[in-house]
């Protein structure tokens, strides 16, 4: 275990009293440096209307960044940089949390009242021997049943065997049990689900990572993006050595070129063959009938804690992410993305959420909300306003929807901002060709009542007012921070924000 020292600072806000009232828990939050070339050492921000009150927790600072360098793990200790943390909650309220992040071997134990953040791995829980944790999931919740533990998932190697696992844990808050609940076997390079959530004796579990690319003319099935790479760039090579009339030889391709997704390196004049084709590696696949490809719908789990069985489900998309539940129903509403990073974000239509009914220990689909310029829709929030049932998600740059829960049919939506999708005849196309990271919202949260929703963009954060559908409240989020004397350069690094419980 790792253990940081926080610079923690505070700042105050100016909300009012009929706006503060609505948001009666702390919001967390998070923000980076633009210098952490490691995309690890995270500043949290723990938004509290009732106090108005921001609270910054800061780790990078030259003795942590020292400290992390010098450690015999510190290859650990890094995020890449479309990873970011993905949930908080209370160990003790107002005194420590438990912080997760996205395809991480590690995770954070943040101690205000210490100003210390704890950085743990495989090893600090427990579970080590020949059985090595290669990444923890992304986003856990706390038993409902006892508040005391909470589910964790975890995908390991045996050392010994080669064999992998994807493991589920029952832990409590203080980290001093971890009880597996159930495992099964993986392929190497299955990731770790990036949800696990459970709801009655069930854990529901989404694999946001897994993909399954399809090529058009051939049917054949790729499960993974280094293979996908791989044949994609074969192909191009047995096509510039045919053009130029020179024999094919694989080892010569990989002898000259690097075939890695968001590395890729290639040799000049075969690079110049391949900028032919497209001006990069979507638009490539798109315009050889060989090589375009479809990407095939995700998966979501149900595990039975008590029979200890696992069954799967498909989603409308690919990569299924968050769960909402509507307890008293039985109703589980399921996002679905509908992208993937190959070297960089690639979105392949509208995303969508689906609606299961959990009956008899089954998932069956009922419904699914979709809409032609509903990108992405990253955090979907299920709340009730007025006596009626609504979801709130934000897609993709800053158009935040707003759903009727019981027909998934769109009730309205509002772009935040600059309307930059109205008009467009291909709006994917604009999504995966221009920079709009300046404007994108993603990460929300809804107000006891329904009636206002908090949001975090680039800039400031937002209080948005549901029935008269407009914004009321914009908080800067950006003050003068010092570290050592020198003011710090931050960004936000947030993909969700949740209340602090």
């Amino acid at each position: 275990m790792v253990e940081l020292k926080t610079h923690i600072y505070k700042t105050k806000m100016e909300v009012e009293p009929h706006i503060s009232d609505k948001f009666r828990q702390p919001i967390i939050f998070y923000m980076a440096h633009k210098n952490d070339r490691r995309n690890f050492f995270i500043t949290f921000v723990i938004v509290d209307f009732l106090k108005n009150e921001q609270t910054f927790i800061i780790t990078y600072t030259p003795e942590n960044i020292e400290k992390i360098e010098k450690h015999e793990e510190e290859r650990i200790f890094k995020m890449n940089k479309f990873s970011s943390p993905h949930c908080s909650f209370w160990i003790h309220a107002g005194k420590n949390f438990l912080t997760f992040a996205e395809m991480s071997g590690f995770f954070y134990l943040v101690d205000i009242e210490k100003g210390v953040v704890k950085v743990y791995t495989g090893k600090d829980i427990g579970y080590d021997g020949s059985n090595r944790i290669k990444e923890f999931g992304a986003t856990f919740f706390k038993d409902p049943d006892d508040k005391n533990y909470f589910y964790l998932n975890a995908t390991s190697r045996n050392e010994e065997s080669g064999e992998c696992l994807s493991n589920f844990f029952k832990v409590d808050l203080k980290l001093k049990s971890l009880d597996n609940v159930f495992s099964h076997a993986i392929s190497r390079n299955v990731r770790a689900p990036h949800v696990t959530r459970k709801f009655k004796e069930y854990l529901l579990n989404s694999e946001f990572n897994a993909r399954k690319y399809r090529f058009k003319k051939t049917g054949e099935i790729i499960t993974e993006k280094r293979s996908l790479f791989k044949h994609v760039y074969e192909n191009l090579y047995e096509q510039y050595c045919k053009k130029n009339d020179k024999k094919y030889k694989s080892e010569e391709l990989y002898r000259l070129n690097k075939i890695i997704p968001g590395k890729l390196e290639l040799e000049p004049r075969f690079k110049n063959f391949c900028d032919s084709k497209g001006r990069d590696f979507l638009e490539i696949c798109r315009n050889e009938p060989e090589l375009d490809f479809s990407v095939l719908p995700g998966e979501i789990s149900l595990i039975n804690l008590k029979n200890k069985t696992i069954d799967f489900y498909g989603t409308t998309y690919c990569a299924p992410a968050h769960f909402e539940i509507d307890e008293k129903n039985d109703f589980i509403y399921s996002s679905s993305h509908n992208f993937s990073n190959l070297g960089q974000r690639y979105f392949f239509g509208p995303a969508a959420i689906d609606k299961f009914l959990l009956k008899n220990g089954k998932l069956e689909k009922i419904g699914t909300f979709s809409d032609p310029s509903a990108y992405r829709l990253t955090t979907h929030k299920l709340f009730s306003c007025e006596g009626k049932s609504y979801i709130a998600s934000f897609g993709q740059p800053n158009r935040i929807y707003f759903i009727k829960a019981d027909t998934l049919e769109t009730f309205y939506y509002d772009d935040i901002g600059e309307d930059v999708l109205s008009g467009l005849s291909d709006i994917g196309n604009f999504l995966n060709y221009n920079d709009l990271e300046s404007i994108v919202l993603k990460a929300l949260e809804i107000s006891w009542d329904g009636k206002m929703v908090f949001f975090v963009g680039s800039d400031f954060l937002y209080v948005y007012d549901f029935l008269k559908r407009k914004i009321v409240k914009k908080i800067d989020y950006h003050p003068s921070i010092f570290v050592d004397g020198k003011i710090q350069r931050f960004y936000c690094r947030t993909t969700h924000c949740d209340y602090l419980t």
